[in-house]
């Protein structure tokens, strides 16, 4: 454990963050995908369980394709806390245990109120985002339903769209690093350990900052999976995300030590 003063001068006892090498995100996600090979009917089946929430969204918002853009944005921001039951698959298989789909869905009862209030304040960023591209788009100068062919056109053939979709992405993206940041070792941990969800935040943001090339290369592998499901009508992300969601719980157990 490392000891932590904050500004106050409360003492906090945090978990210890190893180093870990630039390539090591290559080495999680090997691991990751024999923890899917391992378990594929538990992994596979709540995989389609994201298919299914991706073409809900798309359809309630279908006569809106820029809600489809929001709440597809959306999405993604609270997706490490609907990636729990991977990381409770991977704990299964680590312990040598049959992998439980059901078990993994319920794994976090065992720190239901740390992992609540995380829910709690990645619905909260959820809403803002959501609300923040409501008005973005509700004071640009498109059309007020454009079909999805003509907002494409708008955003990347005209002076006035790049403009738009730049800044779209700059906030997005700047939210999304936040949330990268404060939960890509923190749901794990908190499914492992009887951590207060600050405690899990904090060691989260010092197991990035700690190593940082080899989180920016888990970042961008994250990306890139995830475009790569989406790409073919979201029907790869039943494959995508429970590697992710494999692989993050490695990630954990190399970056947060005992």
């Amino acid at each position: 454990m490392d000891h932590l003063i904050s500004k106050t001068g409360i003492e906090m006892d945090v978990p210890g963050i190893r180093r870990v090498p630039t390539r090591a995100p290559l080495r999680w996600l090997a691991l990751g995908w024999q923890d899917l090979r391992t378990a594929p009917l538990a992994s596979l089946s709540y995989g389609l369980v994201f298919v299914v929430l991706g073409y809900l969204v798309i359809w309630a918002t279908w006569e809106s394709p820029k809600l489809v853009m929001s709440f597809l944005g959306g999405f993604l921001l609270v997706a490490p806390f609907l990636a729990i039951a991977f990381y409770a698959i991977s704990r299964q298989i680590e312990n040598r245990q049959r992998p439980s789909l059901r078990d993994a869905l319920l794994s976090w009862r065992g720190n239901g109120l740390a992992i609540a209030l995380f829910a709690l304040v990645l619905g909260l960023v959820l809403i803002a985002w959501i609300r923040f591209a409501t008005l973005l788009t509700a004071l640009s100068y498109y059309a007020a339903q454009p079909s999805l062919t003509e907002l494409l056109r708008q955003l990347l053939m005209t002076a006035e769209g790049l403009p738009f979709l730049g800044l779209f992405l700059l906030i997005g993206g700047l939210l999304a690093v936040l949330v990268y940041m404060g939960s890509v070792v923190a749901l794990p941990l908190m499914i492992d350990r009887p951590v207060d969800p600050v405690t899990a935040v904090i060691s989260s943001g010092r197991a990035v900052l700690r190593n940082l090339p080899a989180m920016i290369l888990w970042a961008a592998l994250i990306a890139a999976l995830t475009l790569a499901g989406m790409a073919f009508f979201m029907i790869g992300l039943a494959i995508t995300w429970p590697w992710i969601g494999h692989a993050s719980w490695h990630a954990y157990r190399e970056l947060v030590a005992e």
